[in-house]
Formats: C-alpha cells, sequence, structure tokens
C-alpha cells in the first residue's frame, strides 16, 4: 500500500492510497487507487511517477472546488451590489 497526504496549515487537502494489484520489481505494474481507478506504473520508475500519477484526478477535483468558491463568491459580491443600488 502506498499513501500521499497532502496538507495544508496543518489541515488535510487531499489523500491517496494506491494498492499494487499486479507486477512488481523491475516491471510494468497496475495499482488501484482509492477512488477505483486502475493505473499502470512501471515500478522502476520510482515513488515520484506513482505519486505524479496518482494525483492527476485530485488536481481536477481541487480546481473544480476552487472555481466553484469563485463562483459563488462572484455571486455573492454582485448580490452585495446590487443591494446597495437599491
Amino acid at each position: 500500500m502506498f499513501t500521499v497526504k497532502i496538507e495544508l496549515d496543518g489541515k488535510l487537502v487531499c489523500a491517496r492510497t494506491a494498492n499494487r494489484i499486479a507486477g512488481g520489481i523491475g516491471k510494468l505494474s497496475l495499482y488501484v487507487i482509492d477512488d477505483g481507478t486502475v493505473i499502470e506504473h512501471h515500478y522502476d520508475h520510482g515513488a515520484a511517477a506513482l505519486v505524479i500519477k496518482m494525483l492527476a484526478n485530485v488536481k481536477n477535483t481541487l480546481k473544480c472546488a476552487h472555481e466553484r468558491k469563485i463562483k459563488s463568491f462572484d455571486r455573492k459580491l454582485k448580490r452585495i451590489a446590487e443591494d446597495d443600488n437599491q
């Protein structure tokens, strides 16, 4: 089992766990990530390359969450501006 955690100011932002289900040293391996995604990774390419693959989906998920927060904030600012104009 391989786990990656990212914390910001001591607060957990995300975590991913991968289990190798096939392969091994010197071979192309298959890993299943905790979200059910199966990824291929050559064992000899190292842990950093595996982490990049594991976090690829997290990057998109966090980006979408961030964009939703910005849109929500923009809507709130617009409502405040409209209220001020009335």
